[in-house]
């Protein structure tokens, strides 16, 4: 299984984050409601759903973990539905 790491957002000042993952060996799921956020085009997987609706990036998620060990959940935004959706996120992989 290869490791991946999530990452909520993808706007420009969290493409730094997307390649320092990818620099350090994971594959990068990046999640940002607009399509042509700048992280879609550094991160391996790019899904174009908001940061607001974790149930639809868990239903998402839960196709890959078959194939990728998600090692955890991070984001460089301060908004506090980012920060609820990466602790949901979290707790429902169980991730630290």
């Amino acid at each position: 299984m290869r490791k991946a790491i999530i990452i909520i957002g993808g706007s420009k000042s969290q493409t730094w984050l997307i390649g320092s993952a990818k620099q350090k060996g994971y594959i990068t799921f990046v999640f940002d409601k607009l399509a042509n956020a700048p992280g879609a085009k550094v991160a391996d997987y790019f899904f174009p759903i908001s940061t607001n609706t974790f149930r639809l990036i868990i239903d998402k998620l839960e196709f890959y973990k078959r194939d990728f060990l998600f090692q955890g959940v991070v984001t460089y935004s301060s908004r506090p539905e980012a920060l609820k959706t990466v602790f949901k996120i979290a707790n429902h992989f169980h991730l630290k």
